[in-house]
């Protein structure tokens, strides 16, 4: 499965920067055809976004943490830049949820082309560098803004 979305979906990516929440045009197209999926199954979850990494895109969706393994660099930038472990509560959103970091979007995705991008988990990259769409609630395909925990996690 390596390159591959959970949609199927593998291209290389544009010249991007890697700037955080700043998308190419083929993430971009991704992520719409991700939420258009998931609306045409009445799937409304809180949240979708993708995420691209050396030609690796990956777009998921808010769920919970349990039973998904996490890539290491993205264990260790949860436990540097939060001081805590996926599946620990860390505040709360602004609608008044308590934020459990592993469940955003944001985090699934990065851990899907993380994964894709290096197997083996040997490496120390620096998760600040990868590639985001911002976040869409498919319910009125309305973009959100991303939590405190991935602001942080990814910048």
């Amino acid at each position: 499965m390596i390159g591959i979305s959970p949609l199927g979906i593998k291209c290389l990516c544009l010249n991007i920067d890697n700037v955080n929440f700043n998308s190419s045009e083929k993430l971009n197209k991704a992520h719409a055809l991700y939420v258009s999926n998931l609306i045409d199954r009445k799937e409304f979850v809180s949240a979708t976004a993708g995420c691209e990494l050396n030609g690796f895109i990956s777009c998921d969706k808010s769920r919970n943490w349990v039973g998904v393994h996490y890539h290491t660099n993205l264990k260790e930038a949860i436990k540097v830049k939060l001081g805590r472990k996926i599946g620990e509560h860390n505040g709360m959103s602004a609608s008044g949820h308590s934020l459990t970091i592993g469940v955003c979007a944001e985090q699934h995705a990065a851990n899907n082309v993380l994964k894709d991008a290096f197997p083996n988990e040997d490496t120390n990259y620096d998760v600040a560098k990868l590639a985001f769409t911002k976040a869409v609630r498919p319910k009125g395909k309305k973009v959100i803004e991303p939590c405190v925990n991935c602001t942080t996690i990814f910048s």
